[in-house]
């Protein structure tokens, strides 16, 4: 390949995104196995406990204010303000959530217990994870693709050296956990301070303002969308043992290593679609689809040989759970398609309903089916959740606009624009 050739191929956002996602979650799925040897079933369980709520809290805590910054940023705003209101509304968010976090946490969690300790370093360092989560959707907006891929790629690597350390100095459930939180959080601000994305000056109130009213307005939806994607990982950590906590979570992180082809073809569909550019949508939803699939079967195919070679003889019941998860990343790749282009048209609300029944049938199919399948249950609720998320998802998407039929030209689509303009 010439050198401008390979130049233009790199310049694309797909193809960095998709470099940057794999390469994320290749060290992810490292740095997981990493943490199976150094802690065991049981262990591991013991880390997922506080280490699966924390990070959604974590998403849920912005309040959506990144759809706001990313929206901003795609239509041309001036990023060094919109990064002046990010850090702005991350401390007043931070501020007022620090104080609950830790208190809701001692109230459910024995205090000074090793899940206690990792949930208060979560807490701790809230208001810098507000301020990466909106300021790389800032980067979003603005194409800036180095900068969202060096995000994403920086707390892995981080964390595949702190663990090595760990695992030097014979670390504990508390030292690695430790560890992930650290490496976390300084990763994105490590890249975003590399591409001068720093906070400057004082944000306006009445910016912050405009930032929390327009999050508020999909944060329901956005919630919901949460939980119907990590519910089966949340509710496993309330119902199921610990070494079948443990099991689940690395079933999960085999499984999500498909989220690297959805995330990288379907994240500059938000900003086609506050372009206008929805033939660019419909497109990168087909190619996001037969993409998970085809990556889902290499990757099942490979499943008996890889598990216990890389995480050792105790996990192999992981088997069974990440095939059922990895056939739930296709209707999730469609559904994340969706979900970007719905938010990015101005209609952040509009999914809500299809997340909310998506929500519904996962937690009734959890408890409903662990009594009798076990954690297989649980992969198997998320399935089905999955499925009628994307269904509902498209089928909404059609009805609130006809830029998203897959059935329509070009020319009915300006048409169905301008008559509903």
């Amino acid at each position: 390949m010439s050198r401008s050739l390979l130049g233009r191929r790199l310049a694309n956002p797909s193809s960095v995104l998709l470099l940057s996602t794999l390469v994320s979650y290749a060290v992810a799925f490292i740095t997981g196995a990493i943490q199976a040897r150094l802690l065991g079933p049981v262990g591991r369980g013991e880390l997922a406990t506080a280490v699966v709520p924390a990070t959604l809290i974590a998403l849920l805590a912005t309040f959506n204010t990144q759809d706001y910054f990313a929206n901003r940023s795609a239509v041309g705003d001036d990023p060094r303000r919109l990064v002046r209101e990010s850090a702005g509304i991350s401390l007043v968010l931070g501020a007022v959530l620090v104080p609950v976090y830790v208190l809701a946490v001692s109230v459910i969690h024995d205090p000074l217990s090793h899940v206690w300790w990792i949930f208060v370093g979560y807490a701790l360092v809230l208001p810098l994870t507000l301020f990466t989560t909106n300021t790389v959707w800032i980067a979003t907006g603005r194409e800036r693709w180095a900068t969202v891929a060096w995000s994403r790629m920086l707390p892995g690597l981080l964390l595949a050296l702190g663990l090595g350390i760990a695992a030097f100095l014979g670390a504990g459930v508390l030292g690695v956990g430790a560890t992930v939180v650290v490496t976390g959080t300084l990763g994105p601000l490590l890249a975003l301070a590399w591409a001068r994305m720093i906070p400057l000056g004082r944000p306006s109130l009445t910016a912050l303002g405009a930032a929390w009213r327009f999050g508020l307005k999909a944060w329901p939806a956005s919630t919901i969308w949460l939980f119907s994607q990590r519910i089966d990982a949340l509710l496993v950590t309330v119902i199921a043992t610990k070494d079948e906590v443990g099991f689940y979570v690395v079933a999960v992180s085999i499984a999500s290593v498909l989220m690297a082809v959805s995330n990288a073809i379907g994240l500059p569909a938000r900003n086609f679609a506050a372009q206008g550019n929805f033939v660019a949508v419909r497109k990168r939803f087909a190619i996001s689809l037969v993409a998970t699939a085809a990556a889902g079967c290499v990757l099942s195919a490979v499943i008996p040989f890889l598990v216990p070679v890389v995480f050792g003889a105790a996990f192999e019941p992981v088997n069974q759970i990440a095939w059922i998860l990895i056939a739930a990343q296709v209707p999730l790749a469609g559904a994340t398609v969706l979900s970007f282009a719905l938010v990015g048209s101005g209609h952040p609300s509009r999914p809500l309903v299809a997340v909310t029944l998506g929500l519904a049938t996962a937690v009734g199919a959890i408890f409903g089916l662990y009594p009798v399948l076990g954690v297989e249950g649980i992969a198997v609720a998320s399935l089905l959740g999955a499925v009628v998320t994307f269904i509902c998802l498209l089928v909404e998407a059609q009805r609130i606009s006809h830029v998203f039929s897959l059935r329509r030209s070009t020319r009915n689509q300006s048409a169905a624009d301008a008559a509903e303009r």
